[in-house]
């Protein structure tokens, strides 16, 4: 599937469909003119210029807008999460509970 990024003006080119094997991740690309000779005359097309892999899934770009308030629910649960993060910081001390970081090893 082809459609417009939700954060920019390039294209995304996503995978709707696969039967085996990984799921291809979702690539941006753009189309770049080119002058190219046809019959001997100057002609302009478009090539395909590939950027970058996309975060989205072609189901994130075909879904509807969010409304302001599951905005605003998206918002307060990634709120939560950062308070339960504190917390934790501020209760477990350092190198302790499986921490991965310097201390911990």
């Amino acid at each position: 599937m082809v459609a417009k990024g939700l954060d920019d003006e390039q294209l995304l080119l996503a995978v709707t469909k696969n039967n085996r094997g990984a799921k291809a991740p979702t690539l941006r690309f753009q189309l770049v003119p080119a002058t190219v000779q046809i019959a001997g005359e100057p002609d302009t097309l478009c090539r395909v210029g590939w950027c970058s892999q996309s975060p989205y899934t072609a189901d994130q770009l075909v879904a509807p807008p969010q409304s302001e308030e599951q905005k605003e629910e998206k918002e307060e649960a990634k709120s939560k999460l950062e308070r339960a993060k504190d917390f934790l910081r501020m209760v477990l001390p350092r190198g302790t509970g499986g921490d991965s970081g310097p201390a911990g090893r």
